[in-house]
């Protein structure tokens, strides 16, 4: 999976954080997505409820600016994919190739 990451709040708001679908198209009337941020620790809170636990999980991230048809309030994010294997043990192997300011 894919995700946008930050170490301020999470948003899932359309009216805060949203992206213009058909970015041709500039008047107020084009259709709009929701431009869905996480918070690094929301991220990992959610990864620990799911059933079956996770027993592995690989991500890879870098520091990026938000679409140039995006409105946020976030001017640097991190973009980020996970491999997530499922288990049956309590132990999750982690391996994050991620920027060390993310978790500060």
């Amino acid at each position: 999976m894919s995700l946008r990451l930050t170490n301020n709040k999470s948003i899932n708001d359309i009216s805060k954080s949203y992206q213009y679908i058909d970015f041709f198209n500039k008047n107020d009337t084009q259709e709009k997505a929701n431009y869905v941020i996480f918070n690094i620790n929301d991220i990992f809170k959610t990864f620990n409820t799911l059933s079956p636990k996770i027993s592995k999980i690989n991500a890879y991230g870098y520091y990026g600016l938000p679409s140039t048809t995006a409105k946020t309030p976030y001017d640097r994010l991190l973009f980020s994919v996970f491999s997530i294997y499922k288990g049956d043990n309590n132990e999750c192997n982690i391996k994050l190739d991620f920027p060390l300011d993310i978790f500060l």
